[in-house]
């Protein structure tokens, strides 16, 4: 697949996964309209002095559907007809489901599954024939593990919402790609997770095995292939496949472990 000239979106630009893919797009001659809640002092001119195309910024809060909607119009002005969207911006909270905040949660699933929605619905006529949509879920689009409701069904959506579309967009050789990480080395591990005093420290798990967490550069390298191979579903990684794998064949036995684990104590959000 050649990039030059190609024109996307891609949303969370300055995060773990965002930042990686940013510059490797710009690199192979994208045109990019990177969108983020803020961009860091140095990050645009970074992208830029490695950029082979045209590189667009959009500052705005896509937790709202006024944020939403203005990276839609500074998109369609900026870059007109798009090829591209990858829906790349997230955020997750942790605790048991009557633990976090309701706003926190409602934020969550704006972020993650709203904003998408959004943004397509307002881009829909304006994606060029050929075209993708790329959503990044997770591992928790294909499971469903205690402690991160808001996440989990923010996931599963926007996976849904996925698997709609590529059947909707066929007759204009539209592609929608799903794309499922396990635990990979970005600030999301560093999100709050709420106890039942209410109070909130890092999502992040002292105790994961380091061989469980993936490494960002390897995970968006996969990305990047899954893209030009124009796949419906990329899961990075052997965690991630044995996930998947392991939702179809023995949904019940996992739904189990987890359930003994919460009853017994030994899952992280009983402690």
């Amino acid at each position: 697949m050649d990039w030059t000239g190609k024109k996307v979106l891609l949303t969370g630009a300055t995060g773990g996964f965002g930042s990686r893919l940013a510059r490797q797009l710009s690199v192979r001659g994208a045109s990019l309209m990177l969108a983020d809640l803020k961009f860091p002092a140095g990050f645009v001119d970074d992208i830029t002095s490695v950029s082979n195309g045209n590189i667009h910024t959009q500052a705005c809060d896509l937790s709202t559907e006024a944020g939403c909607k203005k990276l839609v119009g500074a998109t369609l002005k900026k870059l007109g007809q798009v090829d591209m969207i990858i829906h790349n911006a997230g955020i997750a909270r942790s605790g048991t489901f009557e633990n976090v905040p309701l706003d926190e949660t409602e934020k969550v699933i704006a972020v993650n599954l709203l904003a998408p929605i959004r943004i397509t619905h307002g881009l829909h006529d304006h994606i060029q024939s050929g075209g993708m949509i790329v959503h990044i879920s997770s591992v928790a689009g294909i499971l469903a593990p205690a402690g991160l409701a808001s996440y989990v069904v923010s996931k599963w959506g926007i996976r849904s919402l996925g698997d709609v579309l590529d059947q909707e967009l066929v007759g204009r050789g539209i592609r929608v790609l799903n794309i499922h990480p396990f635990f990979t080395k970005t600030a999301i591990l560093d999100s709050p997770a709420y106890g039942a005093d209410g109070n909130s420290g890092p999502m992040s798990p002292t105790a994961l095995p380091s061989w469980l967490v993936a490494d960002p550069d390897r995970v968006v390298a996969g990305m990047i292939r899954a893209m030009e191979k124009r796949k419906r579903r990329y899961l990075p990684g052997f965690m991630a496949r044995l996930s998947y794998f392991g939702s179809r064949w023995m949904p019940d036995v996992i739904h189990h472990l987890s359930r003994r684990q919460v009853k017994t104590g030994k899952h992280p959000i009983a402690r």
